[in-house]
């Protein structure tokens, strides 16, 4: 994925900081513009994010392992060790585990607190795609304000200010 400007950050990353980028327009086959787009904005194609977030941001070492996506390859005030990438869509952002997502599926919110207070997420807004926000939040006040791992689309301004 190319961005449409230069941008480095090398190792400065803060919590609450809106960072936006706009992505030069990916291609795929023979699909069309507006198809590649959809896929994008719906989050199918977030593991093309996730390993792009440590280009953006060089201190995310991109682990994929069960729980969380990146660990920090170096201590950053107030980060947790553990990252967990998540994308805001129209249909708005779960950020409890992927285990208590879907049909069939229950949320356990004891167990649920218990991983979110040990994680920073980093959480992606696709809505605008190719524009795309990113911002990093803390577990614990993301549970004090969403205990059930739920955020609406009416909740994302709240979630992607400043």
């Amino acid at each position: 994925m190319m961005w449409s400007k230069e941008f480095h950050l090398n190792s400065y990353m803060l919590l609450n900081k809106v960072y936006t980028f706009k992505v030069k327009q990916p291609t795929f086959g023979n699909l069309s513009i507006e198809q590649v787009n959809r896929l994008y904005k719906d989050g199918r194609m977030s593991k093309f994010l996730e390993l792009e977030m440590t280009q953006l941001f060089p201190l995310l070492d991109y682990v994929d392992k069960n729980g969380h996506d990146y660990e920090m390859k170096s201590e950053v005030q107030d980060f947790s060790p553990k990252i967990e990438m998540k994308c805001f869509t129209q249909r708005g952002l779960k950020f409890m585990p992927s285990s208590m997502i879907g049909v069939g599926r229950k949320i356990d919110i004891e167990k649920f607190h218990e991983k979110a207070n040990d994680l920073t997420y980093l959480f992606c807004d696709i809505v605008e795609f190719p524009e795309i926000k990113v911002i990093f939040k803390r577990g614990d006040e993301l549970i004090d304000k969403f205990p059930r791992g739920s955020i609406t689309y009416k909740h994302r301004n709240d979630v992607f200010s400043d």
